[in-house]
């Protein structure tokens, strides 16, 4: 596995420029690696969100839940992406994130 830090430069560099200042803030990031299981959530409907975190590796996806116990997907996202980054804004997430197969996400 790449280093956290790498994985999120490497992506923001795709689309933004990063001076030698704002990688030295993104490095000094905490970022601690948690490991998802497929099929596990790591933030669901209706939780009050206190963190965010990107994928490191593997593909997690964002869905809601259907009355009859079924998913919705809203979009799949791959490591560097940030596939929670408004849960720093509003009180209760309005969908979920779950691992589609192994995957690792540094909150």
């Amino acid at each position: 596995m790449a280093p956290p830090h790498a994985t999120l430069i490497r992506k923001l560099r795709v689309h933004s420029p990063l001076g030698e200042a704002d990688e030295a803030a993104l490095a000094g990031l905490a970022i601690r690696a948690r490991n998802l299981q497929p099929g596990e959530d790591f933030i669901r409907e209706g939780d009050e969100p206190n963190l965010s975190a990107i994928v490191l590796e593997g593909w997690v996806a964002r869905y809601h839940s259907l009355r009859g116990g079924g998913r919705q997907y809203l979009s799949l996202h791959l490591p560097g992406d940030w596939p929670d980054a408004q849960g720093l804004l509003v009180k209760r997430m309005d969908h979920s994130i779950c691992a589609i197969g192994p995957a690792v996400l540094g909150p």
